[in-house]
């Protein structure tokens, strides 16, 4: 009997002994795997280098009969040659960095089927070494080069127009061209990159190559990104340099159209109107680019989308500078965009909420106040054919509603400030203040002038309290 137990208890032992090895073995096989397979979700920002440094780690033979590939390897090579810190911008290569798809197939990155592939180079790097494009051209590749005005110059003297590098594109076959976008820092503070003057199915020969600006990423609008950090990488065992964060990089992409200010209109309507040179009005210039440039740090760190609105807007369209007598800066947000930690944010800011109207549903409205000028941040809702922002008077309850033609957001430059304002700016000035925008008005009620002003009823006074909020300003705060 003792020996059919100690079998018994022999065979519990070995089974739990095989079961524990089966598992073990299984954990370090899972373990194994997860040491050399690329994680499928990447990191956001997801450094450019983590990815391709595991993918090229297991290196397969490249295939040089790709066009692509050949006209790309040269054409790094005669760069690094002039010391050119060419970077990739090209949103299919960089799709493919921050693509799951962990195959390491045969040119991965540099073989793909469309008709252009697009680098970047900062102006400063393209300046400064002797370029000489006959080198290329010796090498095989046709080029055509593009140069545009600088609008870094018209804003010190619009008829001043010193020319700058733009564009290249470089050919050495009929089905591969590639792009090289010059991007100029503007302001200290950002990159930006010319328009190509084509129209949109312009045929463009070059060499043997035809390309339209339809089939271009970049060019077919003027551009405007954050600064962003190159880093080395090798892409099917090329040593090339991309931004380090291309997620980061890639959402700008489709967001990035800059619109320049008028200055010829600005010129003309100074020489109509004059320049005011009361020391007041320099006063309140400087004093309201120091509040508008608050307000879009905290917003940015936010994530909060915002555009010049009325006033500010109509005083960049007009005359490329804030309005004077305006007195206080005007923004607006998508109410779809509205986070509940904004107001806290400003008031650690110094910016004191001075009144709140409406309700995030309807009609919301804020403004605040730092020293002795106002900040108003109006809010837009969108219908089927229209947009529109309310208004609340404080004494009766009335309620207003401006109604505004639909409208995208483009990138533009107010106060040397990187900022946002509708694409349709004429449409949406002329809304706001009519066609004969370009007179300057002193006299404004903004219950009454406005063309686009609605009443849109009234609170009910058992809601005052929430929708009608006006706070005291401590002034030596």
């Amino acid at each position: 009997m003792r020996k059919v137990h100690v079998l018994f208890i022999l065979a519990i032992v070995s089974v739990l002994y095989l079961l524990i090895q089966f598992f073990f073995a299984k954990d370090v096989s899972q373990h194994k795997r997860q040491l050399y397979e690329v994680p499928n979700k990447p990191k956001k920002p997801y450094d450019a280098t983590d990815i391709i440094s595991e993918l090229e780690s297991h290196p397969a033979d490249i295939n040089t009969a790709h066009v692509s590939y050949t006209d790309i390897k040269l054409f790094v090579k005669l760069s690094k040659d002039h010391g050119l810190h060419l970077f990739v911008v090209d949103p299919v290569i960089l799709g493919q960095v921050m693509s799951s798809n962990t195959s390491h197939e045969d040119c991965k990155y540099l073989c793909h089927s469309k008709l252009v592939t697009s680098f970047g180079v900062l102006s400063t790097g393209w300046k400064s070494q002797g370029f000489r494009l006959e080198d290329f051209k010796a090498s095989g590749f046709d080029v055509i080069s593009l140069a545009s005005n600088d609008p870094r110059s018209n804003v010190i003297d619009s008829l001043t127009h010193k020319e700058i590098p733009s564009h290249y594109m470089f050919s050495r076959s009929r089905t591969h061209v590639i792009h090289v976008v010059v991007f100029h820092e503007r302001s200290n503070s950002y990159l930006w990159h010319a328009p190509i003057k084509w129209s949109l199915n312009e045929v463009m020969v070059v060499g043997r190559s035809k390309v339209k600006l339809s089939d271009l990423t970049f060019g077919i609008n003027a551009g405007a990104y954050d600064k962003f950090e190159v880093v080395k990488v090798f892409m099917d065992h090329l040593q090339l340099y991309a931004p380090r964060y291309p997620l980061v990089f890639l959402h700008q992409v489709p967001y990035s159209r800059f619109i320049e200010c008028n200055h010829s209109r600005a010129d003309s309507f100074h020489s109509n109107y004059g320049i005011s040179s009361d020391p007041e009005a320099f006063k309140f210039k400087s004093n309201a680019r120091k509040l508008l440039a608050v307000a879009k740090e905290i917003l940015d760190q936010l994530g909060i989308r915002f555009w010049l609105s009325s006033g500010t807007c109509l005083g960049w369209y007009r005359q490329c500078d804030i309005i004077p007598y305006s007195k206080d800066v005007d923004i607006g947000i998508w109410i779809k965009d509205y986070k509940s930690n904004m107001i806290s944010a400003f008031e650690m800011n110094a910016l004191q909420l001075k009144h709140l109207f409406g309700k995030v549903e309807d009609s919301f409205e804020l403004s605040f106040q730092q020293g002795g000028l106002k900040l108003d941040v109006f809010f837009f809702y969108t219908e089927s054919d229209y947009m529109w922002n309310g208004g609340t008077q404080a004494k009766t309850g009335n309620k207003y509603k401006y109604i505004f033609p639909k409208f995208d957001l483009c990138w533009t430059e107010l106060l040397d400030l990187k900022v946002r304002v509708p694409c349709q700016t004429e449409s949406y000035i002329q809304a706001n203040y009519g066609k004969n925008w370009i007179v300057p008005v002193k006299e404004w009620d903004w219950k009454k002038s406005p063309p686009n002003v609605r009443e849109n009823g009234r609170w009910s006074t058992k809601e005052w309290d929430k929708v009608i909020q006006l706070y005291e300003i401590n002034k030596n705060e």
